[in-house]
């Protein structure tokens, strides 16, 4: 789990809840079809301030059109509500990032036990889908951020430098460290979060690289607009990824030259 610590916000998550609770109540005395009810967002991970808003879903067998949906505001805090039929909810797709959202979950109403053994069947993360990620990724990496920076044309850096863009050189390195992350949250067995809370959550996984939170400031650090300044951050990325790639190809059974022809034959993760 991401470890959410307060840094400068003042932690309102008690008082999100109590809204949260009354209006809840309120739907359940409104909606006779509702099965269960959950918190999400700053409730469920313990810290929310006043930039954040209360996510409520609503789970019922049938739509009940007098309950308020979507953004609204409710006692001066802003919620976002969705009501979901739960048969409809348990047929479908489950995103890494609704994955993780939802690994948060605080069950409010849940009197059979319906929403308790939707997240058990949901919350899990399959092994082969993990190798995809790791597979996949792995090479996304690579092809954004080379050992060197004129390794191959082929090279998203490289490409940008020869068509003289040395923003979009500098881009590319970007796409390179969000592959780099999908790979740490996969190496560590964890779901992948939303990319708003992707780096802030990488700081806790059990296993980093060495002195990872130090290199990935320096590494998105972008000083000049310049060869020297993409080769830099390439630099650290590249010793970053020393450690990585050997853990990846112990936990896929495959070398890195093997990556490409084995991912000719797996199903894609759909990230």
């Amino acid at each position: 789990m991401c470890r959410f610590v307060l840094l400068k916000g003042a932690n309102i998550v008690k008082e999100h809840f109590n809204v949260a609770k009354e209006f809840s109540e309120n739907v359940l005395r409104l909606c006779d079809s509702v099965v269960g009810i959950v918190f999400l967002g700053g409730i469920g991970r313990g810290y929310s301030d006043k930039l954040s808003d209360v996510d409520i879903i609503i789970y019922a067998e049938k739509p009940c059109e007098n309950i308020p949906k979507g953004e609204f505001r409710f006692k001066d805090f802003l919620f976002d509500v969705d009501m979901v039929e739960l048969e409809e909810e348990l047929k479908s797709f489950w995103s890494q990032e609704k994955r993780w959202a939802y690994s948060y979950a605080k069950i409010f109403y849940d009197p059979k036990g319906a929403v308790k053994r939707l997240l058990k069947c949901k919350l899990v993360f399959p092994e082969n889908e993990r190798k995809n990620i790791l597979i996949e990724n792995s090479i996304q990496f690579n092809w954004y951020c080379p050992k060197t920076i004129f390794e191959e044309s082929d090279h998203v850096a490289y490409q940008w430098i020869y068509r003289g863009d040395i923003v979009s050189s500098h881009y590319a390195v970007n796409q390179a460290i969000e592959c780099l992350l999908k790979v740490l949250f996969a190496l560590n067995r964890k779901f992948i979060p939303p990319e708003k809370w992707r780096l802030y959550c990488s700081y806790s996984l059990k296993w980093l690289p060495s002195n990872f939170k130090e290199h990935i400031r320096k590494a998105l650090l972008t000083r000049k607009y310049t060869l020297e300044d993409v080769e830099r951050r390439v630099r650290i990325l590249r010793s970053l990824w020393k450690e990585v790639l050997p853990k990846v190809e112990k936990e896929v059974g495959l070398s890195f030259d093997k990556f490409y022809e084995y991912s000719i034959n797996i199903e894609k993760p759909g990230l």
